[in-house]
């Protein structure tokens, strides 16, 4: 491995137990070994200390004093890490043996790679992620559902605009580009949307993000069981709003405009408790957005449009 191949793995775990050993065994198998695993522990009561120290003492291990969340608790682990590469892993994902060989390898001929992911399947077969995108007027993150399950993998890299943060390998050099303060994702999140927005400063910036899918991964997905409850859709409906206003150029949302209000309009009468309670959370968090905004809108290299999706 050489020096600009160093990969590091970061974990964020809530009470993961049910799920861990298997990611972690995954890690372990991994036919290019990452340079070091941290697993950072968002105040679990499940063992996951006690664990680690009987089955991985190899691998190290930070514990929050409360539940942080994904986003900050991610960014102490970049923080904790020195590689050039940082693979963050959710917990409840199964990495094929070759997955981060394949990435290092695509890497190597992609000198604007600030990202990269393979494809990303649920244990029934189907696709969870083939990267992510945000569409036009829509403004929605959503995770690609191409390729179907039935076809065959292909060797990319193929250009997304962004990847799925429960296993992906991000460039330490974009991270550092991007950061904000003391934040590579925005902490305010707390989860969902975060790699999202991340995905969309890099892109400001001139950072590409690609897909492998010679690379591949099983993610259950919702094994929080977060996703499932009222507190965890606001979250969801205020953080794509804060995405939006992050980083959506004036430009584009100007000429945008009409087709934007019709669809958010449609969401209000569809789902108005939490449409209207996550547009309300982002209004009200404007003070910490605007420094944010400012930041990315006045340092961007690229075009902040081209890559949403009609």
């Amino acid at each position: 491995m050489t020096p600009s191949d160093s990969a590091g793995v970061v974990i964020v775990a809530w009470n993961s137990m049910r799920w861990l050993p298997a990611a972690l065994e995954s890690v372990r198998a991994q036919s290019r070994p990452p340079t070091s695993v941290l697993v950072v522990d968002n105040a679990s009561s499940d063992g996951v200390a006690e664990f680690l120290a009987r089955a991985h003492p190899g691998f190290r291990y930070i514990r929050n004093e409360a539940n942080d969340g994904f986003a900050a608790a991610a960014n102490r682990g970049i923080e904790a890490t020195d590689s050039d590469w940082v693979l963050t892993l959710n917990p409840d994902v199964v990495l094929d043996p070759g997955y981060l060989e394949r990435l290092l390898d695509s890497a190597r001929a992609l000198p604007d790679a600030g990202s990269l992911t393979g494809l990303l399947r649920r244990p029934d077969g189907s696709v969870d992620s083939a990267g992510i995108s945000i569409r036009r007027f829509l403004l929605r993150p959503l995770d690609e559902r191409a390729p179907g399950p039935g076809d065959g993998p292909r060797p990319g890299p193929d250009p997304i605009f962004g990847v799925c943060a429960a296993a992906a390998l991000y460039r330490r050099a974009m991270l550092e580009d991007v950061r904000y303060e003391s934040s590579y994702f925005d902490p305010a999140f707390f989860a969902y949307f975060e790699d999202a927005d991340l995905a969309w400063r890099a892109q400001h910036r001139g950072w590409k993000a690609y897909l492998v899918p010679a690379a591949t991964a099983v993610h259950v997905r919702g094994s929080s069981g977060g996703e499932t409850t009222r507190a965890g859709t606001l979250r969801s409906q205020r953080n794509r709003y804060l995405t939006v206003y992050k980083n959506l150029p004036t430009k584009r949302f100007a000429v945008d405009l009409g087709p934007i209000l019709l669809v958010e309009l449609a969401r209000m009468v569809c789902h108005p408790r939490t449409q209207a309670a996550g547009l309300m959370e982002c209004l009200r968090m404007r003070p910490h957005l605007r420094g944010w905004r400012s930041r990315i809108q006045e340092t961007a290299r690229a075009s902040g449009q081209w890559y949403l999706k009609s």
